[in-house]
């Protein structure tokens, strides 16, 4: 090490031995795991449908190992899957790349994992030149039943959209934790800050219970995680997948206080905030009752917020007369938007 720092390269061997030890035991089902000298992970598989997803993140750095797992589980959740499986990269900027930072962020994996049910099976690690931050990239995988799989592209017209979630809550969380200086030069109050970082733990960014729910008790025909561009952008992401259109109830979409003071402030849309933590479902409309009611025995917020029509009426939004008008996604997320150049997104989509 050098002053405290590992050099540019693979982390020593004995170092990362110690980091994945902790990982196990692992199940039988995994052949080979997350130890030194292996080059891939072998799994058995039990169901006929392996579902994989792939995110990075860079920002939320002091949650990072705990947020790489949880919205690549949200991404599998999305398809009806239990996310099982993990593996890991993570790129260390050399000023990053101590020994506590290392072991922080796989203590935030293994944390995540542990949530969720999910199992750390391989990856890579190393100190990388060119980058000012760590990176965390992750791929979760997946099973489920071919007859249970749910896509985006399942939304037919008749269906109602449902969101479970609030609105904006991962753009309000990163907002208050990377940037909270700027809110508080913004006039928000040093109470709201706090509650706003909060959020990224209550209620969270996970949307696998609320995907749990509706795939075990009831019949979704497209569910689809709102990640970079918020609500909005998700809802285009949905009509287009599905080919129909939309027709949306503004008023009915979940936000919380904190996310609408700092919107404010800030002059952003929540509609178009960075939005893990909420589902958009598209379902028939006589399980939509039992489904939000569901939701709310479990204290998740969740609302019918409008229903699927013809592609040809197009994604329309209630205005203040009560009449439908077309509204747009978002080309950028609004926390981009305010928070460049210095800042880029968090997430794919």
């Amino acid at each position: 090490m050098i002053n405290g720092r590992f050099p540019v390269g693979k982390l020593p061997a004995d170092f990362m031995q110690e980091v994945l030890g902790r990982f196990g035991p692992l199940s039988r089902r995994v052949l080979t795991g997350p130890e030194m000298g292996e080059d891939a992970a072998a799994v058995l598989t039990s169901l006929p449908c392996l579902v994989a997803a792939m995110d990075p993140v860079t920002a939320a750095t002091d949650r990072l190992g705990w947020y790489v797992v949880h919205v690549n589980a949200n991404d599998v959740a999305t398809r009806g899957a239990e996310p099982l499986w993990f593996l890991f990269t993570l790129l260390m900027s050399p000023a990053h790349a101590t020994r506590d930072n290392i072991l922080r962020v796989f203590s935030q994996v293994e944390e995540a994992c542990k949530e969720i049910g999910a199992q750390l099976i391989g990856g890579h690690t190393e100190v990388t030149p060119g980058i000012d931050r760590p990176i965390a990239i992750g791929t979760m995988l997946g099973e489920i039943t071919t007859f249970r799989l749910t896509s985006t592209h399942g939304a037919r017209p008749g269906d109602a959209v449902v969101l479970a979630g609030p609105a904006g809550v991962e753009g309000t969380a990163i907002l208050a934790r990377d940037h909270a200086a700027m809110l508080r030069a913004r006039g928000i109050g040093e109470a709201t800050v706090v509650a706003a970082a909060e959020l990224l733990n209550r209620p969270g960014i996970s949307i696998l219970q609320a995907a749990r729910i509706a795939t075990r008790g009831f019949r979704p025909h497209a569910m689809h995680d709102p990640t970079e561009g918020g609500i909005a952008t998700a809802l285009h992401e949905l009509a287009k997948a599905a080919n129909v259109g939309l027709k949306i109830y503004g008023d009915q979409v979940p936000i919380l206080p904190e996310t609408r003071d700092i919107s404010a402030a800030l002059g952003v849309d929540p509609w178009g905030m960075l939005s893990s933590g909420a589902l958009l479902l598209a379902m028939p409309e006589e399980d939509v009752e039992g489904y939000v009611r569901a939701c709310m025995d479990a204290n998740i917020a969740a609302a019918r917020i409008g229903q699927c029509t013809a592609a040809e009426d197009g994604v329309q939004r209630e205005d203040e007369d009560g009449g439908f008008a077309p509204f747009s996604g978002f080309a950028r997320d609004e926390i981009v938007r305010v928070t460049a150049p210095a800042e880029t997104e968090c997430e794919g989509a």
